[in-house]
């Protein structure tokens, strides 16, 4: 939650990458974002982005989200998830695979990350 007194005009972006998406087509959309939001500050970038690590909460590290980590700290943005609540019930098990990242200078102002228990009707 933005507290009351930051009077910014803050740019939201929602993406999905599919887990179909091979190594190529998952660095294109990075490329995209960074194209994208390299000129939007401050920024907040959230989605389902089926990258796993450990610093998520996640047993392994993927290639995907050492990738991620590489184009959010280009964007000067920090992931915001704290904890490991798992967001996806599946196959393989509870993952966190939704994520919520913001630049920097917003990131310090966001005093309320949580995974919401509002049943929504998705599967995650």
């Amino acid at each position: 939650m933005l507290e009351q007194h930051i009077n910014l005009a803050v740019v939201c972006d929602y993406v999905y990458a599919p887990p179909r998406l091979r190594d190529a087509e998952f660095s294109a959309l990075l490329t995209n974002i960074i194209e994208e939001a390299c000129s939007t500050r401050p920024l907040i970038i959230a989605g389902d982005l089926n990258a796993l690590s450990t610093e998520w909460g996640c047993c392994v590290t993927r290639q995907r989200a050492t990738a991620l980590f590489e184009t959010f700290a280009i964007l000067e943005a920090v992931l915001l998830n704290t904890g490991d609540t798992p967001i996806f019930s599946g196959p393989m098990g509870y993952l966190v695979i939704d994520l919520s990242f913001a630049s920097d200078i917003l990131a310090p102002q966001m005093t309320s990350w949580a995974v919401s228990e509002l049943y929504t009707h998705s599967d995650h």
